[in-house]
């Protein structure tokens, strides 16, 4: 019967001899040298930021993948995955700097690996918490507290080989190298294809003309004001007739 510790040892052994040759990670502080020279002297150095940036999460990546092949540190682990977000959150924010068809690729390369790593991870906090806790637990938590951690620890165990197979996987389809060409290569220079060509300046424009004076307004016309309607008066009484003057005549 071959031991389990046996058979992961040997497992292991081969993913070790299958990892990037040292030259792969020379060239790739290489180029990050390059590229911090190059982006504090650009002109526009948007482009050389970012690709600082997934240079040295690149590097991380790939100081750490070797030990998590071999699962026998857990910081190694914790560094892969960020490395991975990291690269991921990069390339989602800037992917217009890279030719779009190597650029999807490499995402997903990167989220498998990642979610590869996931259940691992999940396993070391937890057997991480566990051991803070025994430090500090009463004696009737102890033995609670240590068979979690015994089924927390198996199951880590039994986890190990899918984490290197992912590992493994990440290394056959040669994403460590396709990556450090990727990224070790200029980026696009965006300038050239947002800002619009230049244009022929365009003629002045003929002063409009002055606008016609208003017309004066008519004068008003005058209207006589109403003459007040005279107040009827009463009607005075007839006066008699004098006695010295005679009578007047009738008419025949």
């Amino acid at each position: 019967m071959v031991d389990m510790g046996e058979r992961d040892s040997d497992r292991n052994s081969d993913l070790s001899a299958r990892a990037p040759e040292p030259s792969l990670a020379a060239g790739v502080g290489a180029a990050l040298r390059a590229a911090e020279t190059a982006s504090v002297q650009a002109e526009w150095p948007l482009a050389g930021a970012a690709q600082v940036l997934l240079l040295q999460h690149l590097s991380a990546l790939l100081s750490a993948r070797q030990a998590v092949a071999r699962g026998d540190d857990v910081e190694a682990l914790h560094q892969l995955r960020v490395a991975c977000r990291r690269m991921r959150s990069l390339l989602s924010g800037l992917a217009q700097l890279w030719p779009k068809k190597r650029i999807a690729p490499a995402t997903r390369a990167l989220r498998q690996l990642a979610r590869g790593c996931g259940r691992a991870r999940d396993l070391d906090v937890e057997l991480q918490q566990l051991t803070a806790a025994l430090e500090h637990a009463s004696p009737a938590e102890e033995q609670a507290l240590r068979w979690l951690w015994a089924r927390a620890a198996q199951a880590r165990h039994a986890e190990q080989p899918r984490l290197a197979q992912a590992v493994a996987r990440f290394d056959e389809e040669g994403w460590p190298r396709r990556l450090s060409k990727l990224f070790a290569t200029r980026p696009i220079d965006l300038r050239r294809r947002t800002q619009p060509a230049p244009q022929q300046p365009l003629a002045a424009p003929a002063p409009a003309p002055a606008p016609a004076p208003a017309p004066a307004p008519a004068p008003a016309r005058k209207t006589q004001a109403a003459k007040p309607a005279a107040m009827p008066t009463a009607r005075e009484p007839a006066q008699p007739p004098s006695p010295l003057l005679p009578p007047p005549r009738k008419a025949s």
